[in-house]
């Protein structure tokens, strides 16, 4: 090996590619020489722009790298940080960057534009995202009337919508309160305002809430969703109840009904009673017609269909009196044909059974049809006379029968006797008759008549007289009266 010593130095910067190094294996003891430059760094740089991220070598062993430094106009828009392995990392902020401090001629970016100076007195069209209109009306809403331009409609009243047609859309005014937006494919927006309506089986109560139920005027309500029966209403709110299909409705009064009316239970058809004046009058009154007889009422009580029980009966109720006033009378007022002391054609009380429960008669006859039937007293005033015909009796009966005294009247002879009578009146008309015993026991030629002696408010006389040839024998005859009065 050789020996090293009294070397000169040498530089880096003065070797050559003649100067070596000795490098030995010793593993395989080797000797080998090494080129000193190759040992030294070289730079190529690549690319044809940029700018180098070095600064070149110094003193040939010594890289010298640059520094790398963000900086933007827009504060915080680049960034440069060193990554935790170890790299730069250069980062644009993008929301940080303002536009303004870009030049437009070279960037292709605006800061502002000036629709006065950049786009002048040219209406900006649709397509370059202008509304292609020169004004709008205040209140409007703008639409697209087709692929290029727009279209405005005014707005100006509360509530109201935009509603599409198909076409051209429309503004649909605010409906009436309460009134819901409903699908009506009759109107142009194929919407209405109507009514609510319940379309849809009710699975529990409706409360209307105190609201009213429009139902129109062909509505009806039923159980099975009829048009032709049920309870239907006009626009005054008369109601009709019944079956339409023969026939039709009618809404002539408050309540009209097409059928039989079934009261179930004890119940009063009652005409609300008044707080002052008199009481509301209350009619029935059958059908007219124009092209025949006219409807007939009739008030039938109820029948026993088993059982053996009693038909109903009929009461026609006068109404009671209050303090001073006078109870209600019942009266039977046919129309008047031909009773000359009444119009012709006026109602009148031919029949009336007033409040102390007389019956008058006012206009015309009682007539008795059946030879049978006529005036019957069940309460007649019999009475027997005491001592003889001069006794008086008391008998406050309209009708009765005295049977007088069993003693002898002599012929040619009279007696007076007094009945005591409440209904004799001074002006009464008293019928008398005499009932005379039979033929066998009685003398041939005795006949005693009997008169009406003086009368008074109270009582009458009744004069017997014998204007046959014999006395009379004792049996007892009797006297028939009828007090017919003129007043009550």
């Amino acid at each position: 090996m050789a020996q090293i010593k009294n070397l000169a130095n040498l530089s880096k910067s003065t070797t050559t590619n003649s100067h070596y190094v000795y490098v030995q294996n010793i593993a395989t003891s080797s000797d080998f020489r090494f080129q000193l430059n190759s040992i030294f760094p070289t730079i190529s740089d690549t690319g044809s722009a940029g700018v180098k991220s070095h600064n070149g070598l110094t003193n040939t062993t010594q890289l010298n790298l640059r520094k790398i430094a963000a900086t933007s106009t827009s504060s915080g828009a680049l960034t440069s940080t060193l990554h935790t392995d170890g790299h730069v990392l250069l980062s644009l902020v993008e929301a940080s960057l303002d536009l303004s401090n870009c030049n437009n001629s070279t960037s292709g970016f605006l800061s502002t534009v000036n629709l006065t100076s950049n786009v002048g007195a040219t209406i900006l069209p649709v397509a370059n995202g202008g509304t292609g209109v020169a004004s709008v009306t205040g209140n409007s809403l703008l639409y697209g009337r087709d692929t290029a331009s727009l279209g405005s409609i005014a707005f100006a009243t509360k509530g109201m919508l935009l509603a599409g047609t198909g076409s051209v859309p429309q503004a649909l005014a605010v409906g009436t309160n309460d009134y819901v937006l409903t699908a009506d494919s009759s109107t142009a927006t194929g919407l209405a305002w109507k009514v609510a309506a319940v379309n849809a089986a009710l699975t529990s109560n409706l409360d209307v809430n105190n609201n009213n139920i429009d139902m129109g005027t062909n509505g009806r309500i039923n159980g099975d969703g009829s048009a032709t029966k049920g309870i239907q209403f006009d626009a005054s709110g008369n109601l009709f109840t019944g079956d339409t299909t023969a026939g039709g409705n009618t809404f002539d009064s408050a309540f009209n009904v097409k059928g039989g009316i079934t009261l179930v239970g004890a119940t009063d058809i009652t005409t609300k009673a008044v707080t002052s004046g008199a009481g509301s009058l209350t009619q029935l009154i059958g059908g007219s017609s124009s092209n025949g007889a006219g409807g007939s009422i009739v008030i039938k009580a109820g029948s026993s269909t088993g059982g053996g029980g009693n038909g109903g009966s009929i009461a026609i109720q006068g109404g009671a009196k209050e303090g001073g006033g006078v109870s209600g009378s019942v009266s039977l007022q046919p129309v008047n044909d031909t009773n000359s002391s009444i119009s012709t054609g006026a109602n009148a009380e031919a029949l009336v059974a007033d409040e102390n429960l007389d019956i008058t008669i006012k206009y015309g006859n009682a007539i008795f049809h059946t030879a049978t039937k006529g005036i019957v007293y069940t309460n007649r005033g019999d009475v027997t006379q005491l001592t003889n015909h001069s006794t008086g009796v008391s008998s406050n009966a309209m009708a009765g029968i005295i049977t007088l005294a069993a003693v002898s009247l002599a012929s040619g002879a009279e007696a007076e006797f007094r009945v005591t009578n409440a209904a004799a009146q001074i002006d009464s008309l008293i019928l008398l008759t005499v009932e005379s015993v039979t033929i066998s026991s009685s003398t041939d030629d005795s006949v005693i008549i009997a008169q009406v002696g003086a009368k008074s408010n109270g009582h009458f006389d009744i004069v017997l007289k014998n204007v046959g040839d014999s006395a009379t024998d004792t049996n007892a005859r009797k006297i028939h009266f009828l007090i017919v009065n003129n007043s009550v």
